[in-house]
């Protein structure tokens, strides 16, 4: 009986033989770990895209209602202010229309818009909530307050207010100017109705860093029936804190100076009124 060699098969022929490829039974634990490698960096940076995404979106959205909410309060104190003094009837005395104008709180005269001709005078009042700035210096005790305006909330999330004022004191027309012909702001700083602290104590112009905290002495003190207008600063908190890095520093605030050390957005916001009905 022949042999057939091996290899072959009984017609001679020779037997091709395949070789197995190492990868025809699936990937190597490395190539699943590189790939696994890959795929987690890829969700991170997703994730991280993300996220980020988001905490700007929220941070833009807690801004513009700060925003918002700061131009609301300061076109109603802009409001009440210019009518300092109105009074179609003229049956108020100009020595009787500031009550009060002292750093944190501002109080005056008018008549009553409603009924000008039979209604009583009315005394508008422009400050924080009382209960919540006991000390009365325009700082909220516990971080942020309302501003109230005529007995009434009119705005929330408000962390200071201050005031100063400019005055014509020799009577001509013109609010006084310093040495170096810049506008005089001050206040009354103890409530006796005489404006005796000013607040550009280095005469440049801008009440700043630059100035003294609690300002100077004013010399010779000013009737506070001489105001002819009154500059507001107003320092606003965001809602709810934000993530990343809120704006922070140190902001002047009238003769004041606040340094806010927590994860909340704080905006100051400042505006100058004339006093129109006192010019």
């Amino acid at each position: 009986m022949k042999r057939i060699p091996t290899g072959y098969n009984p017609n001679g022929m020779r037997i091709q033989m395949r070789k197995t490829s190492q990868h025809s039974n699936g990937f190597t634990l490395i190539e699943v770990l590189v790939a696994m490698v890959v795929s987690m960096m890829v969700l991170g940076a997703v994730g991280t895209a993300f996220f980020g995404m988001q905490t700007t979106a929220l941070n833009v959205d807690q801004r513009s209602n700060m925003a918002l909410n700061s131009r609301g309060a300061m076109y109603l104190i802009e409001d009440s202010v210019r009518l300092m003094g109105f009074n179609p009837q003229r049956d108020i005395s100009g020595n009787n229309i500031v009550n009060t104008a002292t750093g944190a709180f501002l109080s005056f005269n008018r008549n009553d818009l409603a009924d000008p001709i039979n209604a009583a005078d009315d005394t508008i009042t422009i400050g924080l909530n009382a209960a919540d700035d006991t000390g009365r210096d325009g700082f909220a005790d516990n971080g942020v307050t309302s501003l109230v305006i005529d007995g009434g909330n009119v705005a929330d999330d408000i962390e200071a207010i201050r005031f100063a004022y400019a005055y014509d004191d020799d009577g001509d027309g013109n609010v006084d100017l310093s040495a170096n012909n810049f506008i005089i702001w001050a206040i009354d700083s103890d409530d006796d109705g005489f404006l005796d602290t000013t607040l550009d104590t280095d005469d440049d112009g801008d009440i700043d860093a630059g100035d003294a905290v609690n300002g100077g002495t004013l010399s010779p003190r000013v009737d506070i029936s001489r105001i002819r207008a009154v500059k507001v600063w107003l320092v606003v908190r965001s809602q709810d804190q934000l993530r990343g890095s809120p704006s922070g520093g140190t902001m002047v605030v009238g003769d004041q100076r606040y340094t806010p050390n927590d994860d909340f957005a704080h905006n100051l916001f400042t505006t100058t009124v004339r006093c129109r009905n006192k010019a």
